[in-house]
């Protein structure tokens, strides 16, 4: 009981041009590997021919575009296949039938040429499915069929085709009607009631292989996923055989009915060109292997077809993640040319290693199309990092490049399902993204405590956790969420705690938790006094003077400013600020005062978001000194930023006159040496320049 799987050939008659101006414009706004793919089909079906795999399932988009020559060369290579003993059965992709676009190509020239109906379509591939079925859907191309005895594979059309011609293109979103799942469903359930086994083959995804994979390409996950995966398992389906994104990638689905394997195979004409062989077992669970095509009888320039068909991809990726990015943010209301100008200097800047941020996309989608990602070490903190960017469109990327790279269970090339396993206990999370916001620490599974603050703006967020096994269910504040989708969540102003809980397949639950702070904002009269609830506040642009109080117990207050780009580097114009914090010194309580002359500039470095701490005492063993004792320990800015003022800051302490005073970097004390002439504004500035960055003066008191 070996069974072969591969999907979406594209095979494209060569009469019909593969040279020239016209095909290789087609090319450059899709670039599979439509030239090579007849060399390609040929090698695998010579590959199949010889193997011991008795049964050979394609899973949809059999044709370029639905060329009716197409199509007829296709079925003369699967009937070889049959000729040599197979039994092969085939499934309709969003390419295949009433498609308008399929063409001829001569020079600059391109010629409609016949496409098929699916009446054309049953017809041409009647030895490979529809003259076997012992069941037929009335309303669809869907069938079943028994090609051995006590497995049923039943053949799901999630195509639609109706309007492709008076669309003038074909849709590349799937969906069943209700009447066609209500058939499937009882497809099922008589063979279960027989006692076989039952496996699907259909070509869209049953569920997300990536968390954001409906988020962001929603066309290659069939509509209303979840519910139909849920009905599916629950009348009985162990796994069902995809295609459609050309992804080579398995995930278990989850449901309160039960569980379902979507087994997505990568295309024959997408590197790594693999497909799949599967040996049912004797306890009817499933044996996965993966084989690759490693060489076709075609010109390559001289290169093994490996590096060929990578360099393809590759070269593809390039041109297409440009349109990708720009496409999302013209759905989002930016005008073309903007949109393109933005995504340009996106994807332009460097990263890491000499890498730039398209280098990422590409390389994590063409890691994705390979199966078993897995995020290099040094590249998951600048993913991360992107993924908490206050810039929407940094953000919107961070969370791609996480949601490519993050690799559920099971494994995707080479694997055992067991149907009959026990559950697993892994109740960890994979991955967890804000749209918001940065998490502190950086997420790890075994770190089940965040925080992250956002500004005053926000009053809404969505969170997307993704459990790291895809049987686990996951709640969001007690409510059922799906893993790897975004949830939405309301946010006061001040901390909100978000509970994220997670349900191994034994019970075994894991939570997490994260508090959000969204900012309060200064208000008009420039006034404010803390607490505990309200200590992270927004100063807005236009505020001229900013007077803020904090009383004894309050801790980790922060102002938050908004900044600007300056070659690099990020700058931030201060109002007039002036701080007043109570602290306990020595057992007594005194004040911190800090006073910032109006229109400071303060520079940080490009990933400072313009949050400045407010005074902090801190333990006095946290600084050594060469002899004497420390009497307090204060601190004010960022502890692992550095902030330059380009006006002196005035730090007064209360109850420490006559004390030496000196500043700490890395926990050394280096003592204030020079002292003002005078306690005001304009000595300070005059006098704090060069090497000399800090004075002190005694103020009394």
């Amino acid at each position: 009981k070996k069974i072969a799987v591969f999907s979406d050939p594209h095979y494209f008659a060569t009469e019909l041009g593969t040279t020239g101006e016209a095909f290789e414009a087609y090319l450059a706004q899709d670039r599979k590997l439509i030239a090579e793919s007849s060399a390609i089909a040929r090698k695998t079906i010579d590959s199949l021919k010889t193997g011991d795999a008795g049964i050979v399932l394609v899973t949809g988009d059999l044709t370029k575009d639905g060329e009716l020559l197409s199509h007829q060369q296709f079925a003369v290579l699967l009937k070889e296949l049959e000729d040599s003993g197979k039994k092969v059965f085939v499934v309709a992709g969003n390419h295949d039938i009433n498609n308008p676009q399929a063409f001829s190509y001569d020079g600059a020239q391109t010629t409609k040429v016949d496409h098929v109906t699916p009446e054309q379509f049953k017809q041409i591939y009647h030895d490979f499915g529809y003259g076997e079925a012992i069941a037929r859907d009335p309303d669809s191309l869907s069938y079943v069929v028994e090609p051995v005895n006590g497995l049923r594979i039943i053949s799901m059309d999630s195509v639609l085709y109706d309007t492709n011609l008076a669309d003038g293109k074909p849709k590349t979103e799937g969906a069943f009607s209700e009447d066609r799942l209500t058939w499937i469903k009882e497809q099922i359930i008589d063979a279960v009631s027989q006692g076989k086994t039952v496996l699907g083959m259909m070509h869209h995804g049953l569920a997300d292989h990536f968390t954001v994979q409906r988020q962001f390409f929603p066309e290659y996950v069939i509509n209303d996923a979840d519910r139909i995966a849920d009905e599916l398992a629950g009348a009985g389906m162990k796994a069902v055989f995809t295609g459609h994104f050309h992804a080579q990638d398995i995930v278990k689905k989850q449901t309160a009915n039960g569980s379902v394997y979507d087994i997505e195979t990568g295309s024959l004409i997408t590197y790594p060109c693999p497909y799949r062989i599967i040996e049912l077992t004797a306890d009817n669970g499933l044996n996965i292997s993966t084989s690759r095509i490693e060489s076709i009888d075609y010109d390559l320039g001289g290169k093994d077809f490996p590096d060929y068909a990578r360099d393809y991809l590759v070269e593809g990726l390039n041109g297409l993640v440009p349109q990708f990015v720009a496409g999302i943010l013209i759905k989002q209301g930016v005008p073309a040319d903007q949109a393109l100008a933005q995504t340009e200097a996106k994807l332009s800047t460097p990263v890491s290693d000499g890498l730039t941020v398209k280098d990422l996309l590409v390389n994590a989608l063409a890691g994705h199309y390979q199966g078993d990602e897995i995020i290099a070490p040094q590249l998951l903190p600048v993913m991360q990092a992107m993924a908490g960017s206050e810039d929407s469109l940094t953000r919107m990327i961070g969370q791609v490049l996480l949601s490519l790279g993050t690799d559920p269970t099971p494994a995707d090339n080479d694997v055992t399902i067991d149907f009959l396993a026990a559950p697993v206990s892994n109740a960890d999370l994979s991955s967890l993204l804000l749209s918001e916001g940065t998490l502190t620490p950086a997420f790890t599974p075994e770190v089940t405590r965040y925080e992250a603050v956002v500004g005053n703006s926000f009053a809404s967020i969505t969170v997307t956790p993704a459990a790291a096994d895809s049987g686990a269910t996951v709640k969001v504040n007690g409510n059922p969420a799906v893993s790897g989708a975004p949830f939405a969540l309301n946010l006061a102003e001040g901390p909100n705690e978000i509970t994220i809980s997670v349900t191994a397949g034994d019970s075994t639950t894991k939570e997490y938790v994260v508090s959000i702070t969204r900012r309060h904002v200064l208000p008009d009269s420039g006034r404010i006094t803390l607490d505990n609830n309200k200590k992270n506040i927004e100063i807005p642009p236009a505020a001229q003077t900013a007077e803020i109080t904090i009383p004894e117990g309050v801790q980790d207050a922060t102002i938050h400013v908004p900044t600007s780009d300056n070659q690099g580097q990020k700058e931030a114009i201060l109002p007039q600020l002036d701080v007043i914090a109570s602290v306990r010194i020595g057992g007594a309580v005194a004040e911190i005062r800090v006073a910032v002359p109006a229109g400071t500039k303060v520079t940080g470095p490009a990933h400072w978001d313009g949050t400045i701490r407010m005074p902090e005492v801190l333990p006095n063993d946290s600084v050594q000194v060469s002899n004497g004792n420390v009497s307090a320990v204060v601190e004010i800015g960022l502890p692992d930023t550095k902030l330059a003022f380009d006006k002196a800051v005035r730090l007064l302490i209360t109850g420490q006159a006559g004390k030496a005073a000196g500043f700490s970097r890395g926990g050394v004390f280096t003592p204030i040496t020079h002292t003002l002439s005078a306690d005001t504004q304009s000595a300070a500035d005059a006098e704090l320049t060069g090497a000399t960055r800090e004075g002190k003066v005694n103020a009394g008191g």
